[in-house]
């Protein structure tokens, strides 16, 4: 007969990691997410950065869009999204849609 607090938990606890793997393995085997970002500093023609200027990510797929403002330094970030074919639009004084 075993004795002492390691003799006794161990068991049960892979007893239990075993079974949710079982029951769900998604919580055992999870494949990692994978993600992207549109990161951008805004300018106008004679190179000046556009502050303010407003940016639209839209995903082409899905039709899912981000809407943006660029920092007083012109730069945006849209954080994290999923891969794909994204069409990106920027909006602000002294630029024209090309």
């Amino acid at each position: 007969m075993l004795r002492g607090k390691s003799s006794r938990c161990v068991a049960p606890r892979q007893y239990s990691f075993w079974l949710r793997c079982c029951c769900c393995p998604q919580l055992c085997w999870r494949r990692p997410r994978q993600h992207g970002s549109i990161v951008g500093t805004v300018t106008d023609p004679s190179g000046a950065v556009v502050s303010g200027a407003k940016v639209t990510i839209t995903n082409v797929a899905t039709g899912q869009t981000i809407e943006l403002t660029a920092n007083s330094a012109g730069a945006f970030n849209s954080g994290a999204i999923a891969p794909g074919t994204y069409k990106v639009q920027v909006f602000g004084q002294g630029l024209q849609p090309s």
